[in-house]
């Protein structure tokens, strides 16, 4: 049964509703289970309720981290590894490409020191001077402390003046930390390009990411997959619904993420759109439109 746009008199209470339709979930992490601190207790009982009906899920993040790193901090958060099926972030795809020599060249870093995760152990040829570098592997901003395209700029330009190839590690463009947002190495790709600079982006909405997504899920469900009958649950338009929309998928929309500020005030267990014509122009900026709204994650009403 297809699934019909969001309108004002259908906007989903919730994901037990429609769960149906589905054979396999693939869930974003940030903003969808949790916001930075504990998981969500609503998400949680979600992903209990659909591994206890036995549908598989797979959590899909746009952290520049490695997943052993993205798996460990959801375990201290309080999320059991059973309760999904698998884990894949995009800072796991940036690793994986650079193991596979897929770049060759000086590699410079720009992101916290934090990140340097993502290429530890590997056989890099890495330098300090972006000037030099034949890549760039862009993991965020490089300082915590409210970043800033300026301050960035003297290194962008250097790269971009040496031709330099970045790897964004990271596609989103901010995050939404404790109400208030911060800038991503999205952010940062999108700024570069601009300038003319070259980018390859892994996680989300890249088709590389939903390729390994459903190659996990035809081997844990030891099938092939109907892509019309995966359900990717974000609260990321650009991100999330584009990449599940690309794919072939259907798409959830959690509003009380990083665009809530273009939904009402919650009325009930459930956000209103402003009106019709609002959300339509809303959903027009990004090209697709989610199959399914919904306030929070949650498994009943």
């Amino acid at each position: 049964m297809p699934a019909p746009k969001p309108t004002l008199s259908n906007p989903v209470r919730s994901l037990r509703a429609v769960i149906d339709r589905y054979d396999a979930v693939i869930c974003d992490v940030w903003g969808v289970i949790h916001g930075g601190s504990k998981i969500y207790p609503a998400a949680y009982d979600c992903l209990l309720n659909l591994h206890q009906i036995g549908l598989p899920v797979i959590l899909l993040s746009n952290s520049p981290r490695p997943v052993s790193m993205v798996r460990m901090q959801l375990e201290q958060k309080g999320l059991e590894p059973e309760m999904f099926g698998d884990i894949m972030s995009s800072g796991e795809l940036t690793r994986l490409s650079l193991a596979n020599k897929e770049h060759e060249g000086l590699m410079y870093h720009m992101g916290l020191e934090a990140d340097r995760a993502l290429f530890e152990g590997l056989s890099l040829s890495e330098t300090n001077e972006a000037s030099k570098a034949d890549f760039a592997i862009c993991s965020g901003f490089m300082t915590g402390k409210t970043p800033d395209i300026a301050s960035h700029q003297p290194v962008l330009e250097q790269l971009s003046t040496s031709g330099a190839h970045m790897l964004c590690a990271n596609p989103d463009k901010f995050v939404e930390i404790r109400g208030k947002k911060f800038l991503c190495a999205g952010t940062l790709a999108e700024h570069y390009e601009h300038m003319g600079g070259v980018v390859t982006r892994y996680g989300k909405p890249e088709k590389t990411a939903y390729d390994y997504c459903f190659a996990r899920l035809a081997e844990i469900l030891d099938a092939d997959i109907n892509r019309e009958r995966v359900l990717c649950i974000g609260d990321n338009m650009e991100t999330d619904v584009l990449g599940a929309k690309n794919a072939g998928c259907g798409a959830l929309l959690i509003t009380s993420g990083v665009h809530k500020g273009h939904f009402e005030k919650e009325q009930g267990k459930i956000f209103y759109q402003r009106d019709q014509s609002g959300v339509e122009n809303f959903y027009s900026k990004f090209g697709v439109n989610p199959d399914w709204v919904m306030k929070k994650l949650r498994w009943n009403n």
